[in-house]
């Protein structure tokens, strides 16, 4: 954007045209981010209007909270609607919030009854649910591992599953990257480990975050804060807990995925209820990833109002 540096904020002046999303079919609308109209690409079904974000005092010269994250985005689900953005376009690493992809690409091909057996190339290093060598799941359950534990092992398992091992998952990955219109990711492995060219940006994490809360698989696992599994024998139990410790507390968080590495830090990507309207909030980059999006609720709480389209 003209005048402005890559790593300075922007913040939400007026919307014009904004639809509500609520499917998986491309359009396109239009935000103002600042002062410059700039198109937004991503899938959506017109359906009807969608309220609107607006600050609350026309006009005002919001001041950005202050955070310790590289890369911010902030986006109203419904609308489209950008109400912030630090260094959004950045090419960073995304840690386990690649796992966000990795569950929509699962259970996208495979049906969620399918039986996985896990093998000995399902094991490498992070965090893991604890499976074991000849395990049976469904893939439903794995991914309940995958995305509240952040299970590496989950994600390797669902990945060497594919009909074209594990180079096949990461393919498909990738093109459902593009048919999504997430410009800017290219993953690597379906965990999030750090890897050359595993890259995402914030604003593409927003776009996967707004697909996953309304997938009806995926969005009730990004909400539970516990539940048990077991294998298909029903003799090996797994206790999962969500990494997200903003889930449930109150702060209006409703769903999210964490992710940490070494390259990428803490990140952090949020659904959170805004008075009654959900809103995308992405941290990267962050050395204190819940106390960011905290600070980020309670700006946004401060400074916006939701108003019907005319």
């Amino acid at each position: 954007m003209a005048g402005l540096r890559a790593d300075q904020w922007l913040t939400l002046g007026v919307v014009v045209a904004c639809v509500a999303a609520t499917g998986l079919t491309k359009t396109t609308h239009w935000v103002v981010a600042g002062s410059e109209l700039q198109p937004q690409s991503h899938t959506v079904t017109l359906v009807k209007p969608a309220p609107v974000p607006v600050p609350d005092v026309p006009g005002a010269q919001l001041v950005p909270p202050s955070v310790s994250a590289q890369a911010v985005m902030v986006q109203d689900v419904a609308s489209g609607s950008i109400l912030l953005e630090k260094s959004s376009t950045q090419p960073r690493s995304p840690a386990s919030t690649t796992k966000l992809l990795t569950a929509l690409v699962a259970k996208h091909i495979y049906p969620l009854d399918q039986i996985v057996t896990i093998g000995e190339e399902a094991f490498s290093q992070g965090t893991v649910m604890q499976l074991t060598v000849g395990e049976q799941l469904t893939v439903h359950n794995l991914l309940y591992g995958l995305l509240m534990t952040s299970g590496n092992d989950a994600a390797f398992a669902l990945a060497n599953h594919h009909q074209l091992g594990y180079s096949g998952f990461v393919a498909a990955m990738n093109q459902a990257a593009k048919e999504w219109s997430l410009k800017d990711t290219h993953f690597t492995n379906p965990s999030g480990l750090d890897q050359t060219n595993h890259l995402t940006t914030a604003r593409d994490l927003a776009l996967l975050a707004r697909i996953a809360s309304q997938d009806q698989v995926v969005r009730p696992i990004l909400s539970t804060k516990q539940y048990t599994i077991s294998d298909i024998t029903g003799q090996r139990q797994h206790q999962l807990r969500s990494t997200n410790q903003l889930l449930g507390a109150d702060k209006g968080v409703v769903a999210g995925k964490t992710g940490t590495t070494e390259l990428a830090g803490e990140v952090l990507v949020s659904i959170a209820d805004v008075k009654g309207h959900e809103v995308a909030i992405v941290v990267m980059g962050s050395s204190d990833r819940y106390g960011d999006t905290s600070a980020i609720l309670d700006w946004l709480k401060q400074h916006y109002r939701w108003i019907e389209p005319e």
